[in-house]
């Protein structure tokens, strides 16, 4: 049996950046065949290993997916902690739960009178385009635990936001620049509403909106006949998220009839957001293995999104804990051998305690 460093060096040495993720499915189906752990795969590729034994399953979760750079990762240690050699991302996120996850069943299968587990292994977490497939009532578990926060260890995650993407596409009238009076400017346009919809921080940090792409223009003595600005709104409440997309929308109004163009306005990617009461059962039993283990729990809320959000809406109760890792998505990332060897006793407590 390995142990859980020498799995996680395996592990993200296997390429398996968003939608490649082939080669880690068949590592990961080997070993479910090694362990005798029967196990599907949905039409998005998500896997579900099921683990034999008593009481309602407890649901264990996992992305395999990493994003880039993470083709042929060399990972090193440095003073106890392993890092990427520079030109990757370490794939510490999600690979370090994936590690303690594996060897925490293996330890657990060596028990005469094991628990029952269902291991949800998921594809494409980094781009959200998932779990929409996800065959629900193949679960029978309905607590889900996922280590997917790069936080301290000891951390629960009680609120995730919700999000949407917009796109919108400014249609003006193009002239030469020497005649402004003939044509209707997009990219001026499109700049007096990002003015009016204001990127940033809003509702006391309850909100925030970030315009991420803009395009348009064909020459600098052309006046711009079009013009695609792509954007995001993240709200902690579908109250708050109602309220922005109709602000967004009277905006587009008020553009339009200034500057004379049409806004075509799309909505895409939404994904709900969830929050757990502080005392929730089984926040609270986290609570207590975190006590056992000699870590302080920190409740926060996470301002971003993970398979959490999904399952949450599905019905499940998944909770989102920290995972130890540092400087997630960089060339920078980072954990700790020892934030390792914890994650995995806070995963094979679990299994006994939840």
């Amino acid at each position: 049996m390995k142990d859980v460093v020498d799995y996680f060096f395996k592990l993200v040495q296997i390429d398996s950046e968003s939608g490649k993720e082939t080669k880690m499915i068949e590592y990961l189906t080997h070993w479910f065949d090694k362990l005798g752990i029967k196990y599907r795969q949905d039409h998005s590729g998500n896997l579900i290993g099921y683990v034999q034994g008593h009481g309602q399953p407890l649901i264990l979760c996992s992305h395999m997916d990493t994003v880039a750079p993470g083709q042929k990762i060399k990972p090193v240690v440095v003073g106890g902690v392993i890092k990427s050699s520079g030109s990757t991302i370490l794939g510490a996120d999600n690979k370090a739960t994936l590690a303690a996850i594996m060897v925490a069943v293996e330890q657990e299968l060596m028990q005469s009178n094991h628990r029952a587990l269902e291991l949800l292994f998921t594809v494409k977490e980094e781009v959200g385009d998932n779990l929409q497939s996800l065959p629900k009532h193949r679960l029978k578990g309905r607590e889900i635990l996922l280590f997917d926060n790069a936080a301290p260890l000891g951390t629960i995650v009680l609120r995730s936001p919700e999000i949407i993407n917009f796109s919108l596409k400014i249609n003006g009238q193009s002239a030469h620049a020497s005649r402004p009076d003939k044509g209707k400017n997009a990219i001026a346009a499109m700049a007096n509403l990002i003015h009016l919809f204001k990127p940033g921080y809003h509702d006391y940090r309850e909100t925030t909106i970030n315009f991420g792409l803009i395009s348009g223009g064909v020459g600098i003595n052309i006046i711009p006949s079009t013009g695609i600005l792509t954007g995001e709104i993240r709200s902690y409440g579908a109250d708050l998220m109602t309220r922005w997309q109709n602000k967004l929308q009277e905006n587009i109004n008020k553009i339009q009839t200034i500057f004379g163009v049409t806004i075509d306005a799309s909505f895409s990617g939404y994904c709900p957001g969830y929050q757990h009461d502080s005392n929730l059962n089984l926040v609270n039993k986290l609570k207590q293995i975190h006590q056992s283990l000699g870590l302080s729990t920190v409740l926060s809320r996470y301002s971003g999104v993970s398979d959490a959000n999904l399952l949450n809406s599905y019905g499940f109760t998944a909770v989102n804990l920290g995972d130890g890792v540092e400087n997630p998505h960089s060339h920078l990332e980072q954990i700790k051998i020892v934030d390792l060897i914890k994650l995995t006793g806070i995963v094979k407590t679990a299994i006994n305690k939840i």
